[in-house]
């Protein structure tokens, strides 16, 4: 509850708050939007279980109908590797080429790649750090790279933002476009740390439950074996030796 309302507030704070004001004047403002609705607030809403609560407190046919949507072919596709190709390729699309002056030109635009980024977003994060239960889930090992390789293409990223020549988009600064790359470098290393952070101790503790499981299992064998043992001992009981 708790991360799926923290999630809901950076997406008030990105597009409902006075943030969203200075977002087509201040690279560094839109950087941070964007820290806000792919970064923080879309792993915050993954970790909520938004799809479990669905489930469990929806109609029968609600829960046929989120089931089937989350198992489809389609989902299974766009949870796997090319969610992350969706999400870091978005960022170097929307801020390298001529989109994002396009976007501060064109308010539908606009609010379109909000809710692109933010879909885009949710749909990384529940693959690598969220709780919903999924059949398309990648393995822990496979997350990690993802996060690890990841960091390099992000850091690129902000140094390329950092090293224009020209202002990314009209009314702004070079100035300000440096500032911009600058936090968008600063931010996406300490998200992606952190999250590198929560995906081992996710890790953990699945290899943990694991060995938990592992563990009843041969505590259940061995009760088996000795309640076996014990029957067929009452059933044939050993003869009395003559003294």
């Amino acid at each position: 509850v708790v991360s799926f309302l923290g999630g809901l507030f950076c997406l008030f704070v990105a597009i409902g708050s006075g943030l969203a004001a200075y977002d087509d004047i201040n690279l560094s403002a839109h950087v941070v939007q964007h820290l806000f609705l792919m970064m923080i607030g879309a792993p915050l809403l993954a970790l909520g279980r938004p799809v479990t609560l669905i489930a469990q407190a929806g109609s029968r046919t609600t829960q046929v109908r989120v089931l089937k949507i989350v198992n489809s072919k389609v989902l299974q596709v766009l949870s796997g590797p090319a969610a992350a190709v969706l999400y870091y390729g978005s960022m170097w699309v929307y801020f390298v080429t001529p989109l994002y002056a396009y976007a501060g030109t064109h308010d539908i635009f606009h609010i379109g790649t909000h809710l692109y980024f933010t879909a885009v977003g949710y749909l990384f994060w529940q693959g690598i750090i969220g709780l919903d239960v999924s059949r398309h889930r990648i393995s822990h090992a496979l997350r990690l790279a993802t996060l690890f390789l990841g960091m390099p293409v992000e850091a690129f990223l902000g140094l390329t933002i950092m090293s224009m020549s020209k202002p990314i988009a009209p009314g702004y600064t070079v100035s300000d476009t440096h500032t911009g790359g600058a936090t968008f470098w600063i931010s996406s290393m300490f998200v992606m740390t952190v999250a590198i952070i929560v995906s081992l101790r996710q890790w953990m503790q699945a290899e943990e439950r694991k060995a938990a499981r592992l563990d009843a299992a041969l505590d259940a064998a061995l009760d088996l074996d000795r309640a076996i043992a014990a029957q067929r001992s009452a059933e044939h009981p050993k003869p009395v030796e003559a003294g």
